[in-house]
Parts: C-alpha cells; structure tokens; sequence
C-alpha cells in the first residue's frame, strides 16, 4: 500500500470517528430535550455547534 493512501484511509477513518461523534451529541441533546432534561441537553447541543462551526458544516434548522 503506497503511503498516500495509507495517509487517505487514517484520515478517511478519523474524519468517520468524528462525524460519529458529532451526530451522537446531536443524538443526545435531543433525547435529553424530550425527557426534560434541559441543562445536559444545552451542554450537548452547544457541543454539537461548537464542533460543527469550526469546520463550517452547522446549518439552522
């Protein structure tokens, strides 16, 4: 396996890790809204934007 591609299969697998993770925190934020649970839900759905404006991915539903 030629280096770059190496290098492309890490990234591709970190970028997955990552984006798992952001989607779970949006995950929870919403469970915790539905259960009235609204201080962990901030925490969460902050966590949510705050990883998905440093890459310029968070959208306004």
């Amino acid at each position: 396996m030629s280096t770059r591609k190496a290098s492309l299969d890490t990234l591709q697998k970190a970028v997955a890790m990552e984006l798992s993770a952001a989607h779970q925190y949006q995950l929870h934020a919403h469970v915790l809204k539905d259960w009235g649970i609204d201080l962990i839900e901030r925490i969460g759905e902050k966590t949510y934007i705050a990883k998905h404006m440093s890459v310029g991915e968070h959208h306004e539903d």
